[in-house]
């Protein structure tokens, strides 16, 4: 996990703080807030915390690999908040494909969006499961050829299995399995490819036997679970502070029950700071919080009349925010 810096830019250009003035409508400017500051705001505007918005019926759009927001825009997933503390996912499987863009959003509605997030979520995974079913066969056999020659000649060093493999640095199981893995089939498999500590025959039958049996399972789960169903699930807030205890300094979302292989305990995502609203795309502006450091951000388009978003502050009442939670 990439560990978060204590200062975070934030993102708003005089552009589109001239962009906010008639919203503001002669009372004053807001301040956003950004992780070392709290929002400073008038009572005809007043900015609503992260808990705030997402407790508010809406769609909420996040991306990765790039914090600016334009036409082309790599959506990742989408997340519908119900008002009622539920956040419905919608996520391709394969981390290699994407939902939609930005672009895609043009002219829709927000159930005209919902329903073409989970048609094309459903594209997406048929086209996903297709290279599954077509690699997975291939790599079990590989993992079943590699233990038949090593049962014939158990005193080979793991190089002499791949004619190429000419890594004299690692010649070792370990490196023989991650080669042939990693790099023949890596964009398909499913989970995370673990060869660490093979270093034996006895430890080559063992891991390539555990896969084989894990790949077996994955496809009877493809030919089972061919429709896509998107996932509700709770979700909380952590807050951390700064030294003064007073002010908060990162923000994470927190999707419980939603594990991934970086969170088993649910999925975080960084809020980083507050955006205010991007010049127009298209006919459409977006408010949220842009994470520099991860290069990522959340947002949801917004009408005109939106309050500004801050941070949740360590006195804030909310139920589902966690204020400085001890690290374990």
């Amino acid at each position: 996990m990439m560990k978060q810096k204590t200062i975070i830019k934030t993102l708003a250009s005089i552009t589109a703080v001239m962009a906010m003035l008639p919203m503001l409508g002669g009372c004053g400017q807001t301040q956003n807030a950004t992780p070392t500051q709290k929002a400073t705001t008038t009572e005809e505007n007043k900015a609503i915390s992260a808990s705030e918005a997402f407790s508010e019926k809406g769609i909420w759009y996040f991306g990765s690999g790039s914090s600016n927001i334009g036409k082309d825009t790599v959506i990742d997933a989408m997340f519908v908040s119900d008002g009622k503390g539920n956040l419905t996912i919608y996520q391709v499987p394969d981390e290699h494909s994407e939902l939609f863009k930005i672009s895609d959003l043009r002219g829709k509605k927000d159930d005209e969006i919902i329903e073409f997030a989970g048609k094309n979520a459903q594209k997406k995974l048929d086209e996903y499961s297709a290279k599954l079913k077509e690699q997975l066969p291939k790599v079990i056999g590989s993992l079943q050829s590699y233990l038949s020659d090593a049962d014939a000649a158990p005193d080979k060093t793991a190089e002499a299995w791949i004619p190429d493999f000419d890594d004299p640095e690692i010649p070792d199981w370990d490196a023989l399995l991650y080669y042939v893995l990693q790099d023949e089939y890596g964009d398909y498999l499913p989970g995370t490819i673990n060869t660490g500590g093979i270093r034996t025959y006895q430890d080559l039958a063992e891991y390539c036997n555990k896969q084989i049996e894990s790949y077996n399972k994955e496809i009877e789960k493809l030919e089972n679970n061919s429709k896509y169903t998107p996932e509700k699930v709770k979700y909380e807030f952590i807050v951390k502070s700064n030294d003064s205890g007073n002010v908060t300094q990162d923000e994470t979302l927190r999707l419980k029950d939603y594990a991934t292989e970086d969170y088993p305990n649910g999925w975080e995502i960084p809020l980083g700071a507050v955006a205010l609203p991007e010049p127009e795309v298209y006919d459409m502006h977006f408010v949220g919080f842009i994470n520099g450091d991860e290069s990522s951000f959340l947002i949801r388009n917004i009408a005109e009349e939106t309050p500004l978003l801050m941070l949740d502050q360590p006195d804030t009442k909310a139920k589902n925010v966690i204020v400085d939670p001890e690290e374990k």
